[in-house]
C-alpha cells in the first residue's frame, strides 16, 4: 500500500529545522544590512567630496563643502544653494572637524575646493559602532585620505602616506 501525504510528525519536524535556520540566519542578514547601509553613506561622503573638486576643476569656480544640521553639502563659494547633499543617517555620526588643522565645530566646518586643484585642508571622522575612520583632505591636491582610527591616529603630514591607505582624487 502507497502512502499519500506527510504525517504531523513530519511537518513539525520540518518545521522546526526551518525555525533553528532562520533564528541562525536572521542576525547576520540583519548585520549585512546595516554595513550596506553604512559602506552607501561612506561611499556617499566621499563621492560628494570629490565631486567638489571636479567641479572646481571643471567649472573654474570654487566649491564649499561644510557640514550643518546633520548634512555635507556642496554649494558654489558665495551661495546658499546646496548643489548637492547627503543626509546623516542613523547610528552614524561625525566628528573631530578640523579645518587647516585647526579644531572646528561641526556648523562651522567648510573646506574650499579651487579650480586648481587645490583645497583648504580638512579633517572629519566617520563614527559607527565603536569603529572610526578619519577622512583627510589634503590642502596641496585637493585629494582625500581615509584610514582606520581617529585623528590622533593619523599624522598632518600631507606629503606622505603609508602602504595601506587609500587615497582617493586625481
Amino acid at each position: 500500500m502507497t502512502r499519500r501525504g506527510t504525517t504531523l510528525i513530519e511537518m513539525v519536524v520540518t518545521a522546526a529545522i526551518l525555525m533553528v535556520v532562520a533564528a541562525i540566519l536572521a542576525p547576520r542578514i540583519v548585520t549585512a544590512i546595516d554595513s550596506a547601509r553604512v559602506n552607501r553613506y561612506r561611499s556617499s561622503l566621499l563621492t560628494l567630496l570629490q565631486r567638489a573638486r571636479e567641479d572646481a576643476i571643471s567649472t573654474g569656480a570654487p566649491r564649499v563643502v561644510a557640514y550643518a544640521d546633520g548634512s555635507m553639502v556642496m554649494r558654489e563659494r558665495d551661495s546658499e544653494t546646496n548643489l548637492t547633499e547627503v543626509a546623516d543617517i542613523e547610528g552614524i555620526t561625525l566628528s573631530d572637524f578640523q579645518v587647516d588643522d585647526q579644531t572646528s565645530t561641526e556648523g562651522e566646518w567648510m573646506v574650499s575646493y579651487y579650480p586648481d586643484g587645490t583645497a583648504d585642508s580638512g579633517l572629519f571622522s566617520i563614527n559607527d559602532a565603536g569603529a572610526t575612520e578619519t577622512v583627510r583632505i589634503l590642502s596641496r591636491s585637493g585629494r582625500l585620505r581615509v584610514r582606520l582610527g581617529g585623528p590622533e591616529d593619523n599624522p598632518t603630514d600631507n606629503d606622505r602616506w603609508e602602504a595601506g591607505e587609500t587615497i582617493l582624487g586625481g
